[in-house]
């Protein structure tokens, strides 16, 4: 309890800490643009202070206008928070952070990458994306020392020391750690799907499931293995596959402590022990189950009358239901044939001078 009490303190001196940091160095960028602009004379200091006062209070009187300022919001808000969205209304205690705000509707990054040229509305985003290249992780956890380069991504970690899941579904009382699985979970209720693929009107719940689905298209394999140069689309499937080379088995059965590579492979071998049989697949037409997609593909043929061996040797015509009995027959044809060829070398003329 007195870990999660210090850890709590921790976390919420360091984001304090971390948010003033950006905001002050906002609007230290600011002063030091107005201070290079030749401001030093004290004189004109002080008209540059008259202007933003009347600024501020144009703008006060500008937004007390404005419908979404009622008596109320002037009475929190003109004073501590003086500089108004014209967009959103929302308020801001220094003009440098409504300057920074207005980005978000006028779309403006001008803070880029020097790296790989990516773009970003202020300058706090740009130092924490930096750490991506640079391999920096300043945040680190007090119980297990992990370290991490956002101070939101160690909050989300130490949960798991925790148990906290503050972010709960109203719909089904489920619970989880980050806003992002909550919204996540969200679309399971409703069943929205915003984001559709122009190329094949398949729909998405997330616009990141989108574009890794883009690339079946594109083609796309951004994620490269460092061992065998192997590409892949998705990095789930980078992990999986740099098993291969680690020899990693993170996922144990408990009823013989048997270990594999994959969480698919642990549920099919934990079906020896439970005798489970699960038929996930059944047939629309006599609701008939099959344990694979693949096997209710071919009992469907039955039912449309296509052909249920639609596999054909092209040297005898036979037919097969799978591609791969086809191969092994093709593969006999190949060998008779490596026979027939050896048989008749043996019985030319030129071996039997020999």
């Amino acid at each position: 309890m007195a870990f999660v009490v210090l850890l709590k303190t921790f976390l919420d001196v360091t984001v304090f800490d971390e948010e003033h940091d950006s905001q002050d160095e906002e609007a230290n960028q600011h002063e030091s643009r107005s201070a290079t602009d030749g401001e030093t004379d004290p004189q004109k200091k002080a008209k540059q202070t008259q202007k933003e006062s009347k600024r501020s209070r144009g703008r006060a009187g500008q937004s007390s206008s404005s419908s979404c300022n009622t008596s109320a919001h002037l009475t929190s808000n003109s004073v501590d928070k003086p500089f108004t969205c014209e967009e959103c209304c929302k308020s801001f205690r220094r003009l440098c952070h409504l300057q920074t705000h207005r980005r978000i509707h006028t779309g403006e990054k001008p803070f880029f990458c020097k790296e790989c040229f990516k773009c970003f509305r202020d300058s706090s985003t740009l130092r924490r994306h930096m750490r991506t290249h640079t391999g920096e992780r300043p945040f680190f956890c007090l119980q297990c020392h992990q370290s991490f380069s956002q101070i939101s991504i160690l909050r989300t970690h130490v949960r798991t020391h925790t148990g906290e899941k503050p972010f709960a579904c109203q719909e089904c009382d489920k619970s989880f750690n980050e806003k992002s699985s909550l919204k996540k979970h969200m679309t399971t209720h409703t069943g929205e799907k915003p984001f559709a693929c122009q190329d094949c009107d398949q729909r998405f719940s997330r616009k990141s499931v989108l574009r890794t689905h883009m690339r079946i298209h594109t083609g796309e394999k951004p994620f490269a293995c460092k061992e065998c140069n192997k590409l892949f689309r998705e990095t789930s499937y980078l992990r999986k596959h740099m098993r291969t080379h680690t020899g990693e088995k993170p996922f144990a059965c408990q009823d013989c402590n048997q270990r594999f590579s994959r969480r698919s492979v642990l549920k099919a071998h934990m079906r020896i022990h439970t005798g489970e049989k699960p038929f996930s697949f059944s047939c629309k037409e006599c609701h008939k189950s099959f344990s694979k997609n693949s096997n209710l593909a071919r009992h469907i043929l039955t039912h449309t009358g296509e052909k249920e061996k639609p596999f054909s040797c092209a040297e005898c015509s036979k037919s097969f239901s799978r591609s791969y009995v086809l191969k092994n027959h093709m593969l006999a044809h190949a060998k008779q044939k490596m026979v027939s060829c050896s048989s008749a070398s043996k019985n030319s003329p030129a071996l039997e001078y020999e």
